[in-house]
This record gives C-alpha cells, sequence and structure tokens, in this order.
C-alpha cells in the first residue's frame, strides 16, 4: 500500500515518500543536505568531531579576539566568497590538538604551509624588512 504524499519540510514540494521517516521528510537527499547545512549541524557536528569544540565554544573564541581574524583582524563577513571563506579556521597545533585561535583563510594556510614552525616565520620576517630597508637605501642612493 503506498504511502500518503508527503510535503518536502525544505523545498515544499509534493512527493510520495516510500518509507515513512521519523526525523524529517525530505523530496531528496539533496533537500536534507541543504536542510542540515541552513540549520548549522553540519558545522555543529564538524567542529565537534575535528576539534572537540561546540559552536558556542568557536563563538566565544571570535568574541575573546575581537570578532576577527587573531592575525590581520579580518571579521568573518568580510571574507570573499568561497569554498573556505565562510567562517574563520580554526588555528590547532596539529602535534598536541592544543587550540591557538581563529584565523582567517589566509593566515590559517600561510601558517600551514610554513609548517608551523615559528623559526621559519621569524626569519622570513628578517627577510622582508631587510629587503625593506635595501630599497630604501637604493631609492636614497646610499
Amino acid at each position: 500500500m503506498p504511502h500518503p504524499p508527503q510535503v518536502c519540510s525544505q523545498c515544499g514540494a509534493t512527493y510520495v515518500p516510500k518509507q515513512i521517516k521519523k526525523n524529517g521528510l525530505f523530496c531528496s537527499r539533496l533537500c536534507k543536505e541543504r536542510q542540515h547545512v541552513e540549520s548549522g549541524r553540519v558545522r555543529e557536528t564538524y567542529l565537534m568531531r575535528k576539534y572537540g569544540i561546540t559552536h558556542a565554544d568557536y563563538e566565544r573564541m571570535l568574541a575573546d579576539q575581537g570578532g576577527g581574524c587573531a592575525l590581520c583582524g579580518v571579521k568573518p563577513g568580510e571574507l570573499t566568497s568561497g569554498r573556505f571563506r565562510r567562517y574563520l579556521h580554526v588555528d590547532h597545533d596539529a602535534v598536541t590538538g592544543q587550540i591557538r585561535g581563529l584565523l582567517c583563510p589566509d593566515h590559517n594556510l600561510l601558517i600551514g604551509r610554513w609548517k608551523h614552525d615559528p623559526a621559519l616565520l621569524r626569519r622570513a620576517a628578517d627577510y622582508l624588512e631587510r629587503g625593506a630597508d635595501a630599497c630604501v637605501r637604493s631609492e636614497v642612493g646610499v
């Protein structure tokens, strides 16, 4: 005996379900996934699984560092669109799992590419400062 027609919780389309499920009625897997993304359940699950923090913990960390990236201060709403640009990234020590703070995607990738090595980053800063001094001296004619 077929099930009676239902209305999709996400898109509002009418459909005949193959089976009745307890946790919401969706006309397709895509509608179910969209609803989870829009509700924040996907993000909440990701933060807990990957870092052991809740969305409330994330929001508290964001507020503690002034609402933006710990390095440049860019706010989540100011990020350009893109796959990794919806939220600030949780920066953590890969060995200990200790969370350091929240970074914009650019700075999180930068630190990762520099292998989380403070000495290497200091040498890069020294290099940039020496380069800036050399440019100023050559413009003055020294």
